[in-house]
């Protein structure tokens, strides 16, 4: 290794140590509860330490007096207080260990949820559960028994070679001999084992990301009729981690036999050597067996010291996702009172380009849509629609420059970016063509994020969405489960809980995302009657391909590959647009 690639591992080493510092600082565990647990510890590794020195005692005062029980009292006693000690670490760290990792997926979960939907467009929900919760398990390891556990193999073996040396330097050096090669045969494999380590957490992250869109689209499986195709993948991934399992295991069984195989040769030349001590009558048989006392209870704990290299760096990769992922940017939600009003002031798009990944997807738009009217996108798939009313909800911000300047989303006459976020969103209405819906009852669902809404107001809202007969043939009513995803309702029903918990909101401004567009033309009918009444008095941006949805709209833009190719009612653009009449005659918006 060369001396940059030595001063870049020694770097890369203090950085990954600096974020494991700054992770468990910021769980703000009981460090009182850490100090005590590792000082009992420490405790109970000195009472392990004073035993052997005992031992030797009491089988040299044996080897001139007759046996008493009475001489084993001292022994057992400190071998109890030993136990009772580590009892009362281990319990501390415990407790120190779970408080920790459950801060930190506190900490974690606080960041997910605050993160922009930008994130969750580049990274799988897998991967996220997986940094949630495997990663900060192996980070509770370290904090908690890999740490603990090397401080006090530290001492036992610093305490252990210190009272050795003093007992026979000689007898001292063959233990010594053996320590620099086990080092220097742990650390190249501690290093692959790292990387191991790494690979396995991302196959990890991978397999629950893979399993988790499966299951979750299990009626699109069936009716595919692709299990076959589903179990081949799903294999693969579960070989990727099969394979590098193994690679771990030729590694341990590599390191382990090794670690034999030094301690068998200190351990036969001690006995070995020590022997002829004894008989030349150079070592008492106490010394001699308090020797192999100590050498028994230093050998686990060099295994320990050398094997903490190979554990942190398998902790190493989860270590830096976590704390990188911490790093990111959250959504800065602002003050939650309205200092505007959505339904009051117009919304204007200046010279706005957006793109995703610096694929340009809107060119340099310019429009207004003023309060309390109606307004309908439309145009062929993939032209922008869905991107626009992603930057009015602001999922996402103007991020292409033209002419060396960001265009602009106003309200009114303020920058919309310098708005409380928070306070924009809950003037918001959303109702989309597949309405998430989450595990809980219908009234969960009806006020999901308004959370102090009666049931009188949710009875209210359910009426005004044409939903409350049907919720009322249930059997429980408002408390019916809607299943996973809502499977349990048809998609009118859950179309119809997502316009009254639109209703519930009482939005300023609402957006109809192809809010029809699933559903059979008597379910659209009856859906169409509520949604005309949720419009009343808000500003409403309508993205769809049905004309029954959009022919009354105050005004239709056509767009086509992020422009704006065309504007006015129905009949100016069905007179002007050739593709718009063109849709209309095909019936692609009917």
């Amino acid at each position: 290794m060369t001396q940059s690639q030595k001063t870049h591992s020694t770097h890369s080493l203090n950085k990954r140590s600096t974020h494991l510092r700054a992770l468990i600082a910021q769980t703000r565990p009981s460090y009182w509860r850490l100090s005590l647990g590792l000082f009992i510890s420490l405790l109970s590794t000195s009472a392990s330490l004073v035993l052997p020195l005992i031992a030797q005692r009491l089988i040299d005062r044996l080897a001139h007096q007759t046996f008493s029980l009475s001489a084993l009292g001292p022994l057992a006693l400190l071998f109890l207080l030993s136990g009772v000690l580590s009892m009362m670490g281990m319990y501390l760290f415990g407790y120190v260990g779970n408080q920790i990792v459950a801060n930190l997926r506190k900490t974690l979960w606080a960041k997910y949820v605050h993160l922009p939907l930008s994130y969750f467009t580049d990274h799988s929900s897998g991967e996220s559960v997986s940094r949630l919760i495997n990663d900060t398990t192996l980070i509770k390891d370290v904090a908690t028994s890999y740490l603990p556990q090397f401080i006090s193999a530290v001492v036992m073996v610093t305490g252990s070679f210190v009272i050795l040396l003093w007992m026979d330097w000689h007898l001292t050096l063959v233990i010594l001999l053996a320590i620099p090669v086990t080092f220097l045969v742990m650390w190249p494999l501690g290093r692959l084992m790292g990387h191991i380590s790494k690979l396995t957490q991302d196959g990890l992250a991978n397999l629950n990301g893979y399993a988790e869109e499966v299951l979750s689209n299990m009626r699109l499986v069936k009716s595919a009729n692709a299990e076959a195709y589903e179990k081949n993948r799903g294999n693969q991934r579960i070989d990727g981690l099969f394979n590098l399992g193994m690679r771990e295991t030729r590694l341990f069984s590599i390191i382990n036999p090794i670690m034999s195989i030094v301690m068998m040769v200190i351990i036969i030349g001690v006995i070995s050597y020590g022997g002829a001590l004894v008989r030349q009558n150079v070592m008492t048989s106490g010394t001699f067996v308090a020797f192999l006392l100590y050498l028994f209870q230093v050998v686990p704990q060099i295994t320990t010291v050398a094997s903490f290299g190979n554990q942190m760096q398998r902790v190493n990769g989860a270590t830096t996702r976590v704390y990188d992922l911490l790093q990111l940017a959250s959504e800065q939600l602002g003050d939650r009172h309205a200092t505007v009003a959505l339904n009051k002031i117009p919304l204007t798009f200046r010279d706005v380009s957006f793109g995703y990944d610096k694929r340009p997807v809107l060119h340099n738009l310019n429009f207004t849509f003023q309060p309390g009217r109606v307004y309908a996108l439309v145009g062929p798939s993939g032209g922008g629609k869905t991107t626009i009313l992603s930057i009015i909800e602001r999922y996402y911000y103007p991020n292409i420059r033209q002419a060396d300047k960001l265009g602009r989303f106003m309200a009114g006459d303020q920058n919309v970016a310098s708005l409380s976020l928070s306070q924009w969103r809950q003037q918001i209405g959303y109702v989309a063509q597949e309405n998430s819906l989450i595990t809980g009852t219908i009234a969960d669902n009806v006020r999901y994020g308004l959370s102090n809404a009666t049931d009188e107001a949710i009875w209210s809202a359910l009426a005004a969405a044409d939903a409350a007969n049907f919720v009322r043939q249930t059997e429980h009513g408002l408390a019916t489960q809607v299943g996973e995803s809502g499977l349990k309702l048809s998609g009118g029903q859950r179309q119809r809980i997502a316009i009254a918990r639109a209703f519930l909101r009482n939005p300023k401004l609402l957006i109809l995302d192809e809010a029809t567009a699933s559903l059979d033309s008597n379910t659209e009918a009856h859906i169409q009657v509520a949604l005309t009444r949720l419009m009343h008095d808000r500003t409403t941006l309508i993205s769809a391909h049905r004309l029954a949805t959009v022919q009354q709209a105050d005004e239709i833009l056509f767009i086509q590959q992020g422009r704006i190719t065309g504007r006015g009612t129905h009949a100016q653009l069905y007179r002007t647009h050739e593709l718009y009449r063109e849709f209309v005659d095909h019936q692609i918006i009917k």
